[in-house]
């Protein structure tokens, strides 16, 4: 799963009359050692960032966001709301610009690195 390409996959949800349970992710798809959560206020973006070596995915754990990703060597944008209930993932490679604003009144992410940050 950890290619070199920007991604979207579905959420795999099990579901039933007490609620769900969702698997974000599991080691077949692919090797992610650090989580890191970014929780903002309605209206706040977080600019364009990027790292040549971190690959990121991505999930709205609570509240809805827009993400806008940058392929530096395309020179493409990519955007999509995710929500708490929209059951999506994306995938942001190394060298992908991303920023995400929030739209709801409280937003999480968790971000799933592939490589720890030291800065």
């Amino acid at each position: 799963m950890l290619e070199n390409k920007l991604t979207v996959q579905d959420i795999k949800i099990y579901e039933d009359e007490r609620g769900y349970l969702a698997s974000l992710w599991n080691i077949d798809d692919g090797h992610l050692i650090e989580d890191r959560i970014s929780v903002s206020k309605k209206g706040v973006i977080r600019g364009f960032h990027a790292d040549s070596y971190i690959g990121k995915l991505c999930f709205c754990l609570h509240g809805c966001f827009k993400l806008v990703t940058w392929d530096i060597k395309k020179q493409e944008k990519f955007e999509i709301i995710l929500s708490e209930n929209s059951n999506k993932r994306v995938y942001i490679p190394p060298w992908f610009l991303n920023a995400h604003q929030c739209l709801s009144d409280k937003c999480i992410l968790l971000y799933k690195w592939s490589h720890r940050y030291s800065g």
